[in-house]
């Protein structure tokens, strides 16, 4: 069975993940989700039978997905997270989950209540 993964983002990090997602056995990147359409599609174009989306709900939704890289910068992470949580879809931040602790602990109750896989 393949491992379908999701990234978030379109930069540099972005494309080392998704390459070495790629070359590995078992691990198919299927989606990948950027503010800008035409950067989430030209990363996808590198991987075969990926497709780029500039909406999260609308990759969720079409993709089914067993884990999310997020390789966005620190001030963007929060509702991605919350989605993903809610969702059920385990996930990877390559960068800091915030910079604040505030940030964070927002998120504490609802990884103790996330159901693990």
């Amino acid at each position: 069975m393949e491992l379908q993964i999701g990234i978030v983002g379109t930069g540099w990090f972005s494309k080392v993940h998704g390459d070495i997602l790629a070359a590995m056995d078992g691990v198919t990147v299927a989606a990948v989700c950027g503010t800008s359409l035409p950067k989430a599609e030209s990363l996808a174009s590198r991987y075969e039978g990926s497709k780029g989306y500039d909406n999260l709900a609308d990759m969720l939704d079409s993709v089914k997905l067993d884990a999310v890289y997020l390789c966005i910068p620190p001030h963007a992470h929060g509702t991605i997270e919350a989605e993903l949580i809610d969702r059920g879809i385990p996930f990877l931040v390559e960068k800091p989950l915030g910079a604040e602790l505030d940030t964070l602990s927002i998120f504490i109750p609802d990884f103790k209540q996330a159901p693990s896989r």
